[in-house]
């Protein structure tokens, strides 16, 4: 309770009429009991006064039209697009295009995972011999068969 109440001061000041609603008598209670959560409620109150203190900015005529001309020559805005925004565009065509159709989504999920394999394969190919990794597989799949001497005669 304590903790959520000084979490509260941080947040939204001294002021109550600033906190939320369903935890000001979390505060209030806080308040009352105390005494760390007091002295952060003067904290609060004294950099509320400061910043209450402090001019208001008020945008200039010039940096307005500036951002609204930025924006109305974004690529959302239909306006000139950069190079970025093009290959993004690109990408997201192609994409669509892939995975578009009752076939193409099977296709291209098979075509994707077939090349996530050969990656996955080349990338963590076995330091050990290629050979030894042979046996080891026909060992797996026939059983000592081939391996015992005189099996094959």
């Amino acid at each position: 309770m304590k903790l959520r109440a000084r979490q509260i001061l941080k947040a939204y000041g001294a002021n109550p009429a600033r906190w939320p609603r369903g935890e000001r008598a979390v505060v209030q209670e806080a308040l009352s009991q105390d005494l760390p959560t007091v002295a952060s409620q003067r904290r609060a109150a004294t950099l509320d006064a400061l910043l209450d203190a402090a001019p208001r900015y008020r945008a200039s005529p010039a940096l307005i039209a500036r951002i609204r001309a930025a924006a109305e020559s974004s690529p959302g805005a239909g306006g000139r697009r950069t190079p970025r925004a093009l290959s993004r565009e690109v990408w997201r065509e192609t994409l669509a295009a892939l995975f578009r159709g009752p076939v193409m989504r099977p296709a291209s999920a098979l075509a994707g995972a077939v090349a996530l394999g050969v990656l996955v394969g080349a990338l963590w190919a076995p330091a050990e011999d290629a050979n030894a990794m042979a046996a080891e597989f026909v060992t797996l799949a026939f059983g000592h068969d081939f391996q015992v001497e005189g099996a094959n005669e």
